[in-house]
């Protein structure tokens, strides 16, 4: 796992008093298959240790990767697995070209026999959506699987409202006009996400909200979006400004978005996602412009009336969106956190992973060790 940020320390205490062990390793295999091999060797001793030494009823594995580390141990130890497959791992591996060697056909069929063969070895399986959920069980032999949805969520008491004054403040300490109506994005700069289109969306934006400005937040690598940027309207250009924040300020600087952007590749695999920069923005009362084919956010969004979700990203489809926004008030903000808490708060979330950890545990008081 990567850790991230100087307080690691200090989560691992809190951890502590809320009854959780914490052990970790730090992968370094990124650049360095040797590297990488030593570091699963070095998880794999350390989750036999503590199979050794506790009496474990579950073991629950966070993605499709660490199932592996679990089935094998098995052979050794007697526990059930609860499979969390945070979207389907290897199938977006597969679509986003990180899988080489292979036809694309031969990739997909021997990624979706690797899920389908963890999840067979799964007591219970949790998906972030239906039609993840769905795509992934399409045409499964084992047909009594145990199956629950929990949405990627946010932590609500993180990402709240703040006054208008606040929200000035915020804005006017990174050089955004008080007055401008901010649109906003906050993550990676990755593959699966469509930079060219928003940045094309924000024109559009522009035209219809004058006063305006688009507040990118990300910790990656900036020089792709600078480049990109550089080939736009100078006045366009002076209205986008990238932050690189960190994790504890997220929760501030969300809350100066007037509208959240959220444009993911829509490939076959993202109907398993449920993206957190969603959750994130609607607990700041945020309302969400994204895409189809994204997770369940097609049937959300309507059941508590959202945000926006665009047809495709033509030029004019764009524009048709962009004519029907309108900027909400404080009392407006208010009742859209309200609506999303059921949804997409992290305390729901946690309320649902106990509860299947409890269906599986032979004692109910009984801990659980996740890997």
């Amino acid at each position: 796992m990567r850790l991230y940020g100087p307080n690691v320390m200090e989560l691992k205490s809190q951890l502590k008093l809320d009854g959780c062990e914490w052990s970790y390793v730090i992968f370094h295999g990124r650049k360095s298959f040797v590297k990488g091999m030593i570091s699963c060797l070095k998880f794999i001793t350390m989750v036999f240790r503590v199979l050794r030494s506790e009496d474990v009823d579950v073991v629950h594995c966070r993605s499709f990767p660490v199932c592996f580390v679990a089935v094998f141990l098995r052979l050794f130890f007697k526990f059930k697995i609860v499979l969390d497959t945070r979207g389907l791992w290897f199938r977006e591996r597969v679509e986003s070209s990180m899988f080489k060697g292979l036809s694309f056909f031969c990739r997909y069929y021997l990624a979706k026999r690797i899920e389908e063969f963890l999840i067979a070895q799964s007591s219970h399986v949790i998906f972030q959506t239906n039609a993840g959920a769905r795509l992934a069980l399409k045409n499964f032999k084992k047909k009594n699987i145990k199956v629950s949805i929990i949405n990627n969520s946010a932590d609500f008491d993180r990402f709240g409202l703040v006054d208008e004054q606040l929200r000035i403040e915020f804005k006017t300490n990174l050089g955004i006009n008080p007055e401008d109506v901010c649109a906003g994005y906050s993550g990676s700069l990755g593959f699966w996400y469509l930079i060219d289109e928003m940045l094309l969306f924000f024109e559009l934006f522009r035209e219809r909200f004058t006063k305006s400005s688009f507040l990118i937040l990300t910790n990656d690598d900036p020089t792709a979006l600078i480049e990109k940027c550089s080939g736009i309207d100078a006045t366009l250009l002076d209205s986008i400004v990238i932050v690189s924040a960190m994790e504890n300020d997220l929760g501030g600087l969300t809350s100066i978005f007037d509208f959240a952007i959220c444009f993911i590749r829509p490939l076959s695999s993202k109907h398993a996602s449920s993206p957190t920069k969603v959750g994130e923005s609607l607990a700041s009362g945020v309302p969400v412009i994204t895409n189809k084919h994204i997770g369940d956010l097609e049937h959300q969004f309507p059941q508590i009336n959202c945000g926006w979700i665009v047809d495709d990203f033509s030029r004019p489809s764009l524009s048709r969106l962009v004519k029907q926004l309108r900027v909400l008030e404080p009392g407006e903000r208010k009742a859209l956190r309200e609506r999303s808490f059921q949804l997409f708060s992290s305390r729901i979330a946690a309320d649902s992973y106990f509860s299947v950890h409890r269906s599986l545990c032979d004692k109910p008081d009984r801990r659980v060790n996740g890997f």
